[in-house]
């Protein structure tokens, strides 16, 4: 009989991609702000033979098309940090933005502050770099 699961809530980071933004997309790949922009990092390399816009972004497994306004995620799994492009309709049904998150406690709704999850998100990462020691 299988069993029914939660899984585990996370926070990401995560950038649209819109064939335009190449700075902001290069330093959330893992470009430095000060580094000049260029076609291949270690996550990502840019080829417009294989896909309109270019940027392909390389996994575990391979490299991933990124089309125009997909999203790229960028999460840590037991201290490894994990790029993934998410088409745009399947982001929007999977992920809430920190800034428009609402709880509900006893009846009543509140709004959680950016603040609160950026915080959340540093305690996580660090709870994640303690597991790996």
């Amino acid at each position: 009989m299988p069993k029914f699961y939660f899984r585990n809530p996370r926070i990401i980071e995560a950038v649209q991609w819109t064939g335009e933004n190449h700075r902001e997309m290069f330093e959330f790949l893992g470009g430095s702000p000060n580094d000049f922009i260029t076609a291949n990092n270690d996550n990502f390399r840019i080829d417009h033979s294989k896909v309109p816009g270019g940027l392909l972004i390389k996994t575990g497994s391979g490299e991933i098309a990124t089309y125009k306004g997909e999203y790229v995620t960028k999460e840590t799994i037991q201290g490894k940090i994990i790029y993934s492009p998410c088409p745009i309709d399947t982001f929007e049904l999977a992920y809430v933005p920190a800034s428009e998150f609402i709880v509900e406690i006893e009846g009543d709704t509140f709004e959680v502050p950016e603040k609160v999850f950026k915080l959340i998100f540093s305690v996580s990462k660090e709870r994640d770099s303690l597991r790996n020691m």
